[in-house]
């Protein structure tokens, strides 16, 4: 039986977590025949690559390894090269999945006649549930992460996989979903395929990645300038004067603290990006 599924892991610095997530993944109700777990180990230096390389597994493991870290676009990128199999699914080294998740990504493409991107919830313990549904079966592009998305290699191939660009944090996501978009692909939400993201958002700092997903989002905005990509990143202008309203005025002790001061990088962000884009032409880089 050959492989159909390709798990793509990037992984930095987090060898009990990838040992969890690993352990999930010996679940899955799919034949491990029918699936390999690609882990790329990007630079890590608290015995990832000797705990992977001393690993027993029921599925196809393969080891990519980069000695100095390179980022996760560069590392996913890599992990995509080296797949076999018809099927991409992105899965974070800190997300942990239920067992049927591969089969239901899986299921999903065998029933869609044509290519489609698949979005699967992500639980994030603490924090209220986002839907991926705009419509029966349907998924928002917004929502199609690195932590729970599938897609045939072919198109993942077809745009030219993740740009190397976004060598910080955020933005590779929503850049991706908006150029496999603009290909014709739809976005289809996968029932019983969930992961839980360990960690939260405000874990120690966050406000370095709220300024950095800030710059990268509004990188986004200049290349796919519309009014409906800049409310669902948060960097249309409108909406950023609402959110200067809030985070800026007595208003602001209505919301939680640390959220307010991730809102408040994010913005800095946005602003920082937007300034330097009027000094230089806007560049693209694959």
């Amino acid at each position: 039986m050959s492989v159909r599924l390709s798990v793509i892991v990037p992984t930095h610095n987090r060898c009990g977590v990838l040992q969890e997530k690993l352990e999930s993944l010996q679940t899955q109700t799919l034949s491990p025949e029918r699936f390999e777990v690609i882990v790329c180990v990007d630079g890590s230096t608290d015995g990832t690559l000797e705990m992977l390389e001393q690993l027993e597994a029921e599925f196809a493991l393969r080891i990519l390894h980069h000695p100095e870290a390179k980022g996760v676009v560069a590392a996913r990128n890599a992990c995509a090269a080296a797949a076999v199999g018809e099927l991409l699914l992105m899965s974070d080294d800190d997300c942990i999945l239920d067992p049927q998740t591969l089969e239901s990504h899986v299921q999903l493409h065998d029933e869609t006649p044509k290519s489609v991107v698949g979005v699967g919830v992500v639980h994030q313990p603490g924090a209220k549930q986002r839907s991926v549904t705009t419509q029966p079966g349907r998924a928002a592009w917004i929502h199609a992460t690195g932590a729970n998305t599938s897609m045939p290699k072919a198109a993942f191939e077809m745009v030219g996989g993740y740009d190397t660009y976004f060598r910080n944090y955020g933005g590779e996501d929503a850049d991706l979903a908006l150029r496999l978009r603009e290909r014709g692909l739809e976005f289809r939400r996968v029932s019983r395929a969930d992961v839980t993201h360990i960690g939260s958002l405000f874990e120690a700092g966050f406000e370095e990645k709220a300024f950095s997903a800030g710059k990268a989002t509004q990188h986004i905005f200049e290349r796919f300038p519309s009014a409906e990509v800049g409310l669902m990143l948060g960097v249309h202008p409108f909406l950023l004067q609402l959110k200067k309203l809030v985070f800026k005025t007595p208003l602001k002790y209505l919301v939680e603290e640390k959220r307010r001061r991730y809102e408040l990088a994010y913005i800095a962000g946005i602003e920082a990006e937007r300034a330097k884009s009027t000094t230089q032409p806007l560049q693209k880089e694959t």
